[in-house]
């Protein structure tokens, strides 16, 4: 055999000589088809998981403070220790949680996990959400078992980290508080 001349083609059950192509070529071909089939097909596609797609990202338009008064409905629910209530201001999902008669924490409520919004009180067509334990001041993810304690931090995973946790002042006289959202404790 001369050096110019190309190597011999196997004859096996992987011979490419039959299919005219690699079992490679053959993948690479197979997936960049999928792909000009499969990507015009997402646009205008929405989120159909919790936390897809920056769902929950920081924005700019986030705000700096929340104030609550425990006297107002719906604020009125923390009027018990132990009590958790989620809230929203703008792209900010959070609980407030009664932690004592003086002291009142807030925490994201997003898991860090798979993103899923653990509010307690969900609805009916919500794919996952959280269950809110007063005796033993736990947040749950349903979806895959995370479990926070009332300052966020990582009971039981999967979720890799904790929820972040913003300042509250809170006057326990006259029932007023404020949620500072700015940097929060992590």
């Amino acid at each position: 055999m001369d050096r110019s001349d190309p190597p011999p083609k196997r004859s096996s059950a992987g011979d490419s000589s039959r299919s005219g192509c690699s079992r490679r070529e053959f993948l690479v071909r197979l997936t960049s088809a999928s792909a000009v089939v499969v990507v015009p097909g997402l646009a205008g596609c929405q989120a159909q998981w919790p936390g897809e797609f920056g769902e929950h990202i920081r924005t700019s338009d986030r705000p700096t403070s929340m104030t609550f008064d425990t006297g107002v409905a719906p604020f009125d629910a923390l009027s018990t220790v132990g009590a958790a209530l989620a809230v929203e201001a703008g792209p900010i999902r959070f609980l407030l949680i009664r932690h004592s008669d003086s002291d009142i924490r807030a925490i994201d409520r997003i898991c860090t996990h798979m993103g899923c919004d653990m509010k307690p009180d969900h609805g009916d067509g919500d794919f996952c959400w959280g269950l809110w334990s007063s005796a033993a001041r736990e947040l749950t993810c349903t979806w895959h078992g995370s479990r926070f304690d009332i300052d966020g931090k990582v009971v039981a995973g999967p979720a890799p980290t904790a929820l972040e946790r913003f300042d509250v002042a809170y006057d326990a006289a006259s029932g007023v508080g404020t949620v500072v959202f700015g940097g929060g404790v992590a």
